[in-house]
């Protein structure tokens, strides 16, 4: 498991978060052979955190992660809008799959 930046060796920790970091802040419909990878929060991003929109981008981000990182176990996933920033506090485990 290589690192994505470095090309350096990766611990099964450190890919998997690397793994989850590239789902989230990837679009869907931006890589080619992929098309389906991704989640919706680069597309609201943008937008006013109402309650809506942050339900959407949990639901975005838990659908994403359990899709397409099948080796992490989400138990926990919390979105905390600040001043013009977006917190996400996400917790789990890595599973034996």
């Amino acid at each position: 498991m290589m690192c994505a930046d470095t090309g350096r060796w990766l611990s099964l920790e450190d890919h998997v978060y690397q793994s989850i970091e590239k789902i989230i802040f990837t679009t869907i419909g931006t890589r080619i052979m992929r098309r389906a990878f991704g989640t919706i929060l680069p597309e609201l991003i943008d937008g006013t955190p109402t309650l809506s929109t942050l339900g959407m981008a949990r639901a975005g981000i838990a659908t994403g992660i359990a899709r397409f990182e099948r080796r992490y176990q989400t138990t926990r996933l919390v979105l905390t809008p600040r001043e013009g920033t977006l917190d996400i506090e996400l917790a789990g485990f890595i599973n034996d799959k």
